[in-house]
C-alpha cells in the first residue's frame, strides 16, 4: 500500500526487477483471462437459461400470437403495395448512382 502512496505522490518507488516482475506480470495476465472467462460463462449460463425458459411450450404469454400465424391475404398486399413502390423508387435510384460512378471512372477524353 506505501508503494501505491508514493507512487501517488511523485516519489521514487523501487518496483521488483528481473524475473520477479515478469512472473508477476505473467500472474496478473492469467488471473485476468480467466476472470473474462468466467465472466462470459456466467453470462452465457444466464442467456442460455432465458432462452430454454421461453422455448418451452406453454410459457408464452396469451396476447402473443404463434409463429404461425398468418395475416389475411388483403391485408398482407396493402401493407407489401407501398413497400415495393419504395423498393421501385430505391432500384432507380440506385440506377442513376451506378450511372454516375462509371461516368466518374470513365477515363477523361483528350479534346
Amino acid at each position: 500500500m506505501h508503494d501505491v502512496v508514493a507512487a501517488a505522490s511523485g516519489e521514487d518507488v523501487a518496483w521488483p526487477a528481473g524475473d520477479a516482475r515478469c512472473a508477476e506480470v505473467a500472474f496478473a495476465a492469467a488471473v485476468m483471462i480467466v476472470g473474462v472467462g468466467l465472466i462470459g460463462t456466467v453470462s452465457a449460463s444466464v442467456a442460455s437459461w432465458f432462452v430454454r425458459r421461453h422455448s418451452e411450450p406453454g410459457t408464452e404469454p396469451a396476447d402473443v400470437a404463434p409463429v404461425d400465424f398468418e395475416p389475411p391475404a388483403a391485408m398482407t398486399a396493402d401493407l407489401q403495395a407501398p413497400l415495393l413502390d419504395r423498393l421501385d423508387e430505391l432500384a432507380a435510384r440506385q440506377d442513376e448512382i451506378r450511372a454516375m460512378l462509371s461516368e466518374l471512372q470513365r477515363p477523361p477524353t483528350s479534346t
